[in-house]
């Protein structure tokens, strides 16, 4: 299950999220992710695109995300990132889509 990979809140949760905003067209490069401040650490600030790039490979690891290609098996996308540097785009995978749907659920409150 999705809980026992990703928990509610977390830095993984928080890409997932914004990785399924994009979807299924877009993506983002780990440095975009970090700078935009769509992923933030505890107390609220954004986390550097290292930690980034370290979470979205635990996601990749995970079955969530893959890197963005131009046609299936094909060239990875990349995306200019900081002055005359490029990153991999990622995107969610089908499982990825399905496990933030579902986490999305979960922190939804309770019907009445």
């Amino acid at each position: 299950p999705i809980s026992s990979t990703v928990r509610s809140g977390s830095q993984k949760a928080q890409i997932l999220l914004a990785l399924y905003a994009v979807w299924p067209d877009g993506g983002y490069t780990g440095y975009d992710l970090a700078t935009r401040g769509l992923v933030v650490n505890g107390a609220g600030n954004p986390i550097s695109p290292n930690q980034t790039c370290t979470r979205l490979g635990e996601l990749r690891d995970s079955g969530l995300v893959e890197l963005k290609r131009e046609f299936h098996g094909g060239p990875v996308i990349e995306a200019p990132t900081s002055p005359g540097n490029t990153g991999q785009v990622h995107r969610l995978t089908a499982y990825g889509v399905t496990a933030t749907v579902t986490l999305a659920a979960a922190d939804r409150p309770a019907a009445r």
